[in-house]
């Protein structure tokens, strides 16, 4: 097979491929012995005579010959309306990663292009008069586009090749024009995203019929994938629309198209989903198979291959009762080459694996082993295995889930504490750059020290509390000395976060020097909020907590002084213990108030600017 205009060679297999791809598409490359001549012809596969699949011969009690099909549950003399219900021109390419997808489908681009036809052509699809273009319509995910077109400039340079952004974006382009259906209709090959399919739903859909007051002062934009009738439509990681209440997948469905091809290198993984009711349209449920597809009926529903793809019945039958049916058509409309298979026919050089073990730093070493205790608690396992309790079932799906869960965090985690959206999570961050071990270590240690002083306020909150119980039941000495333990204890927590809090202002004061802010206004409370840099903001935050504590010490301590005063069984009225515990409790009234003005009033923090500007916050 010579392919012109293309700048590669392909292996065997490759070129197999393409004959398949061409063969799929109703042509075939043939050339000829006697003139030598090559090129594309027209093709008639040779079961075409065949019944179709799941249809069977017989004869009725007349002699006469009908096909039968226990799948469709018909018996018919009319077989030639069967085998053209099946008919659909296209297919599945599984090619193994790295065997060449790309490639085969260029190779098909080049060789078969559409016939002369006329303009408007009807689809009856959509039910309408579209306009029929030559081109190839390529849909891939975001990260695969810069790959499929620098891919068809180099292997494919004469070809017409364009990006499509979608209707929002091409409204927006330098010169302000936009994209229209017959642009794209010159083209021979246009690329778009799975992305600008899912966000162009709204301009592919018919507008609902509603009543309206007045009329529309505005025409709707109407998406061009849908106002041409594509020669060949191709999406890429076709497990991209397998789910096919998403938009991205309706939208696939609906583009007008000849020929339709899903191009995916994983069509099927050994899942076994048991105990799945179907819904219309069903997730696919098979008992005990081989094989069991990611959800094959997405990419049939995208092929428009009936009625497997929208009977749900049929399907369930097929899936369930009629493997044999199943492997036929499957085997039929799709295409897979394995490196395994193929080996003999590409320069594969030999391969060495060389295992090299990498010790962790003694941060990732505490993480990993913290995080490994954690997870396994949530397995309802100790760190050695062992259940927690008696009752543990490992078949039950919720510890498996957990499980399964488990081991992915653990295997991000090896890797670096903060793959992965959970480790990230866990360690503060949901956005932005991954950072070094040292920060991890930083914002690790930032929060065990949150964390420790989380539980001194619980702590003291409930020591709190327990006095508060002992004043109830008359024992007030009892109740004081608790209170005065705590107000100790918070006097102290107090200092340490002035402190901590004076310590981040002059760290902050030192990197504001050398920029230059706008002064905020008086009524930007937002503005101001902002400006204080997180770490000023949670040590102030933390003072406050304190202050909180204290203030609540000091408040019932107040309150234990006159209990003891008033109890006239502890203390004589106008004794001098009298006068010293109601000095006490005055001086206690006042601090409380002192504090209390403190947590209320607004923590000022000031800072130069570059320029010499104090600004206030």
């Amino acid at each position: 097979m010579k392919i012109e205009k293309l700048e590669a060679d392909l292996y065997p297999f490759q070129r197999r491929a393409v004959q398949w791809l061409l063969r799929r598409e109703g042509v075939h490359w043939h050339q000829d012995t006697q003139s030598n001549q090559a090129g594309v012809c027209p093709y008639v596969s040779p079961t075409s005579s065949e019944p179709p699949i799941s249809f069977t011969q017989a004869r009725d009690v007349d002699g006469n010959e009908i096909y039968l099909s226990p799948l469709f549950g018909a018996a018919t003399k009319r077989i030639a309306l069967f085998r053209s219900l099946q008919h659909f021109r296209g297919g599945i390419l599984a090619e193994e990663m790295g065997l060449g997808k790309t490639l085969e489908m260029i190779a098909l681009i080049l060789l078969h292009s559409r016939p002369t036809s006329s303009v408007m052509v009807y689809d009856p699809f959509l039910g309408r008069e579209l306009l029929a273009t030559p081109a190839t319509l390529i849909v891939a995910p975001s990260s695969l586009l810069d790959q499929w077109l620098s891919e068809l400039n180099r292997h494919a340079p004469s070809l017409k090749v364009m990006f499509y952004p979608g209707v929002k974006k091409s409204a927006k382009m330098k010169d302000g024009s936009e994209i229209s259906a017959e642009y794209l209709a010159e083209q021979d090959v246009v690329v778009t995203t799975y992305e600008v399919l899912r966000t162009e739903i709204w301009a592919a859909s018919d507008e609902p019929l509603r009543s309206m007051r007045n009329e529309k002062q505005y025409e709707r934009r109407r998406s061009p994938l849908v106002q041409l009738l594509w020669w060949r439509v191709c999406i890429d990681e076709a497990q991209m629309v397998e789910n096919w209440t998403n938009n991205a997948a309706k939208l696939a469905r609906m583009i007008p198209r000849i020929n339709a091809w899903a191009v995916t290198g994983t069509p099927v993984k050994d899942d076994i989903q048991k105990g799945k009711k179907s819904s219309n349209p069903p997730r696919l449920s098979v008992p005990r198979v081989d094989i069991v597809v990611l959800d094959l009926r997405g990419l049939l529903l995208f092929l428009r291959y009936e009625p497997y793809a929208s009977d749900t019945k049929i399907w369930n039958h097929l899936t369930t009762f009629d493997k044999a049916s199943f492997q036929k058509i499957f085997s039929s409309i799709s295409m897979r080459h394995s490196k395994s298979l193929v080996r003999n026919e590409i320069a594969i050089p030999p391969q060495k694996r060389c295992v090299i073990t990498m010790p962790f730093t003694a941060v990732e070493e505490q993480h990993y082993q913290s995080l490994f205790e954690e997870l396994a608690e949530t397995c309802g396992l100790d760190a050695r295995g062992a259940p927690l309790q008696g009752d543990w079932d490992p078949e039950d799906p919720a510890v498996q889930s957990a499980m399964r869960v488990a081991l992915d965090r653990l295997r991000q985690t090896v890797l670096h504490p903060e793959v992965g959206n959970r480790n990230r999570r866990a360690l503060g961050q949901k956005a932005g750059p991954m950072r070094t071990v040292a920060e991890v270590l930083d914002a690790m240690l930032e929060q065990t020290d949150s964390a420790r002083r989380t539980d001194q306020r619980n702590l003291l909150s409930a020591k709190l509390l327990r006095g508060h119980v002992l004043a109830c039941q008359k024992r007030e000495k009892d109740a004081l000395t608790i209170w005065q333990e705590v107000l100790a204890t918070s006097t102290e927590m107090v200092a340490d976060c002035r402190a901590q809090l004076s310590r981040e202002i002059q760290e902050a004061r030192k990197g504001d020097a050398s920029e230059s802010r706008p002064e905020p206004s008086d009524g930007d409370a937002e503005d101001r909020e902002d400006a204080v840099p997180p770490r000023v903001g949670e040590a102030r935050r933390r003072l406050r907590s304190a202050l909180e504590i204290q203030h609540r010490a000091v408040f019932f301590c107040a309150n234990g002084y006159f209990s003891m005063k008033s109890n006239q069984e502890i203390t004589v009225p106008d004794s001098d213990d009298f006068k010293r515990l109601e000095k006490l409790e005055m001086e206690a009234y006042d601090r409380a108030k002192e504090i209390r003005k403190e947590i209320l009033q607004e923590v000022r923090w000031d800072f130069f600017t570059s320029d010499g500007k104090k600004i206030s916050v």
